[in-house]
């Protein structure tokens, strides 16, 4: 005959069984929470995480160091002059007479990279940003310090974080070596030994209280100033693809800012991958023809106007993957580079 079936409580003759069971598992959730943290994992750390993480310091007591910078009154008056025209970019009514006043006392400045576009005009802008993404010195003169400082801001956005060296003011001028982006004050004298090199380009902006310019056209935001371009050289012809594509990205008048910073990181994202997969074949594999590197040139779907670029941005690699390619390739084995080297993730 079939017994019934006894509960655990009659097999152990412990009432407080499920008590204790459950004193138990919530003690273990609790120790859990206390030593283990739940971190949403998106994917690898891009480039430009991983400078910022090697530019932190630790202390001795084993805090991190924050580093901070002061709000200025440059960094308000970004939303004084907003282009009413553009959907996206339209200031809140509260907002206006407060914009106002900043606007007053500071000046325009430059929100991103497509308002820098819309002001210098794409010859301009096209020729700055060329000088910039293949590592020539790019220098802004100017009277006011938080327009030049917001030229240089917004043109960093083209660049990895580890290929940014900035000076945004400055009343001398500093050698290239020492800085890619150079902010210097109206009046400051280039050195001649830099005509020598033709490689830089200098933007003068100049106020409105020198110049003569009644009219600025469509110019609502920067009325009466004229901006300058003097550069070196005569640029090739053929620009960087990478260019060619974050300049037809800033032509999409659908793209939000929000997306097109996402777009412009992606694509950045992208072409360190391929200078990642260019560092480990020229310097942590050996030597190589110059037929090797253009066989690998063209598997990475880049030109000979795509070198520069690839050649500066290897500068900004970080320690971290330097000494991580480096390392590994005295662990090779006799595979072939490119079997071993993924060209999507540069790993």
């Amino acid at each position: 005959m079939n017994k019934p079936a006894r509960s655990l409580i009659e097999l152990t003759h412990d009432k407080n069984l499920f008590p204790q069971f459950h004193l138990w598992f919530t003690w273990i959730l609790k120790a859990g929470g206390n030593r283990m943290t739940e971190r949403l994992l998106e994917g690898p750390p891009t480039e430009d995480t991983v400078i910022d993480m090697e530019k932190q310091e630790e202390t001795e007591e084993g805090f991190i160091k924050v580093f901070t910078t002061k709000v200025e009154v440059s960094k308000v008056a970004e939303g004084a002059t907003l282009d009413a025209s553009h959907p996206d970019s339209a200031p809140r009514k509260h907002e206006e007479d407060e914009n106002a006043e900043v606007h007053a006392l500071v000046g325009p400045v430059f929100k991103n990279l497509r308002h820098l576009l819309r002001v210098l005009t794409y010859e301009k802008f096209h020729v700055l940003a060329h000088h910039a993404m293949i590592g020539n010195q790019v220098i802004v003169r100017g009277s006011q310090k938080a327009l030049v400082r917001s030229v240089i801001e917004a043109l960093e956005n083209l660049l990895p974080k580890g290929c940014c060296s900035s000076v945004t003011w400055s009343n001398t001028y500093q050698e290239s070596f020492k800085c890619n982006f150079l902010g210097l004050e109206a009046g400051t004298e280039i050195p001649p030994h830099l005509n020598e090199t033709d490689m830089y380009a200098v933007l003068d902006i100049i106020p409105p209280e020198e110049t003569e310019l009644l009219d600025s056209g469509n110019n609502y935001d920067f009325p009466g100033y004229l901006f300058t371009l003097v550069d070196g050289t005569a640029l090739p012809n053929l620009c960087p693809v990478l260019l060619t594509k974050m300049e037809q990205a800033m032509a999409q008048c659908k793209f939000t800012n929000e997306v097109l910073d996402c777009a412009l990181a992606t694509m950045k994202e992208q072409w360190m991958n391929k200078v990642k997969v260019l560092f480990k074949f020229s310097r942590a594999s050996g030597n190589h023809s110059p037929e090797e590197t253009q066989k690998l040139l063209r598997v990475l779907t880049t030109g000979p106007q795509d070198e520069p670029l690839l050649r500066f941005w290897m500068t900004g690699l970080s320690i971290r993957y330097k000494n991580h390619a480096l390392e590994s390739s005295f662990t090779q084995s006799g595979d072939s580079y490119y079997e071993v080297c993924d060209l999507n993730t540069g790993q």
